[in-house]
């Protein structure tokens, strides 16, 4: 395979944004889920290396921002920051804005992390209120780009944030809306990790409706027959926490 090829497979981006001459797949991927951050450190450092040799300039900001993740992994935060730094710096050199939304979504949770290592778990903490800026404006963008692979990502992140605040219910509903806008791709990483946070949410909220502010069980006779509901415990949330609970 020539050096072109290498990088063109290295550096596919999702779905929604690639055009049909990049090559099927694409490392990046695999650097991302690595179950071994190290692995996808040193992947991801290659793969840069690659693109830099042959001067392939137009994909290493999605690159660098693969790296960010892996720092982010890792726990390595000022190497993270520093290539969040540089793909910034790239990306408005070459007015390339196909990744704005994966940046602002990093950085919003390289800025949770950064207050995890301080112990700063209060709400009104800057940080967390820089993040969930960050997280905000992510969607912004991924909605002006249609792009509901990077929106669906962001608004994981942000909903992990509030499900943290205590805002349960609104995470649910925020990432319910979007993840009913797929249609297909249930099998990728993404729609997984969503799904599998939307029966966390739904499982929480019935949790808090039978033992936080009702102080009763919500789910009554096998869910037959709810006597004491809230607004906020609705029919579609119960029916998911059943199926979760099996009962």
């Amino acid at each position: 395979m020539t050096l072109l090829g290498a990088a063109l497979c290295f550096f596919r981006p999702p779905d929604d944004i690639a055009g049909p001459f990049w090559p099927s797949g694409g490392r990046w991927r695999t650097c991302r889920a690595a179950a071994n951050p190290r692995v996808g450190l040193g992947q991801m450092q290659s793969g840069l290396a690659l693109a830099r040799q042959i001067g392939f300039q137009l994909f290493i900001p999605d690159g660098l921002l693969v790296l960010a993740q892996c720092y982010l992994q890792a726990g390595q935060l000022e190497d993270g920051f520093g290539s969040l730094t540089e793909a910034a710096q790239m990306s408005e050199q070459s007015k390339m804005r196909a990744w704005e939304a994966e940046w602002y979504r990093l950085r919003g949770e390289f800025l949770l992390a950064r207050a995890r290592q301080r112990h700063l778990v209060d709400v009104n903490q800057p940080d967390q209120r820089e993040a969930d800026g960050c997280f905000q404006r992510a969607l912004e963008i991924a909605s002006q780009q249609g792009a509901k692979s990077w929106a669906l990502r962001v608004a994981m992140s942000q909903c992990r944030l509030w499900q943290q605040q205590g805002l349960v219910e609104d995470a649910y509903r925020a990432l319910k809306t979007l993840y009913g806008e797929f249609t297909e791709g249930f099998a990728t990483q993404d729609l997984q990790e969503a799904k599998a946070l939307l029966a966390e949410l739904a499982a929480s909220q019935c949790a808090r409706g039978a033992f936080g502010r009702l102080h009763i069980g919500v789910l009554g006779d096998a869910c037959g027959n709810v006597r004491h509901r809230s607004d906020a415990i609705r029919d579609d949330h119960i029916a998911v926490a059943v199926e979760a609970f099996g009962v």
